[in-house]
């Protein structure tokens, strides 16, 4: 059986000998070093280059303060929104100014695209009219109108996308 005490004598001994080892070939340990330093470097480089190439801003003034509320209602269904933070903290402060509301709802559609003949699936959300005004997303790749929701004058709409936010500059 290894106790504590032997294991650390033999961790010790090895690394004086791996120190040993690298006082004797100078060159030797300079290699190594170059090799784990450049090593660093190149994947420092790398995901600074991936997370400006992946994760560019959202295509929405204000980015950084808008913020998705998510929750679950009392039948157990995930609701969520987005919204500015600062809204979000005004209407838990019990205050009635909020830069403005709106719903959204995910949708699968068919879609005939430009040209084609065959309907093709789509994701999309349906959207109430203020959403555009609130987001002001530079990237729709379509809205198809659909019929006025619960009866008032807000005509919905279905913004088409791939993959959700298209993450283009």
């Amino acid at each position: 059986m290894v106790t504590r005490a032997t294991w650390l004598e033999q961790l010790t001994g090895e690394a004086r000998t791996v120190v040993r080892g690298l006082r004797r070939d100078v060159w030797f340990t300079l290699g190594i070093i170059v090799t784990v330093a450049t090593a660093l470097a190149a994947n420092a480089a790398l995901v600074a280059f991936l997370n400006g190439y992946f994760w560019k801003p959202l295509p929405i003034a204000r980015a950084a303060d808008h913020v998705e509320i998510a929750g679950r209602d009392g039948v157990g269904r995930v609701n969520s929104a987005w919204g500015s933070a600062q809204a979000w903290r005004i209407k838990q402060g019990a205050t009635a100014v909020l830069d403005g509301v709106y719903a959204v709802a995910e949708r699968r559609a068919a879609v005939v695209p430009p040209g084609g003949n065959e309907p093709q699936p789509a994701m999309g959300a349906v959207v109430t009219r203020e959403y555009f005004a609130l987001v002001e997303p530079r990237l729709a790749l379509g809205r198809l109108p659909f019929s006025p929701s619960r009866g008032g004058n807000d005509a919905a709409g279905i913004v088409l996308s791939d993959a959700g936010w298209r993450r283009l500059a």
